[in-house]
């Protein structure tokens, strides 16, 4: 929930697929997230490395006229070794 220059202290929340039929339960909780449009860059190499996808988004995002209306999503598609993929969702 902050912003990616925000590395110590972090406010977040980790997400994983489940089936429908997942039930919260011992302080999980099990949400749907809404369907929305989205501006993503997807980053494949060193994990170290997959920052940059925030500088590029954003100033994607101000060339085209867009605004970040809520957190910023990561996903770690493949999140290790030298061929990491990583996808930046604002």
């Amino acid at each position: 929930h902050d912003t990616p220059e925000d590395v110590v202290d972090e406010s977040l929340e980790v997400a994983v697929p489940v089936s429908q039929t997942a039930q919260s339960a011992g302080g999980f909780m099990v949400v749907n997230l809404p369907e929305q449009q989205v501006a993503a860059i997807t980053h494949t190499g060193p994990f170290a490395e997959f920052q940059i996808c925030h500088t590029l988004l954003k100033e994607w995002m101000a060339v085209h006229g867009y605004r970040l209306s809520g957190p910023y999503r990561e996903i770690y598609h493949s999140p290790s070794g030298t061929q990491a993929t990583t996808e930046v969702q604002y």
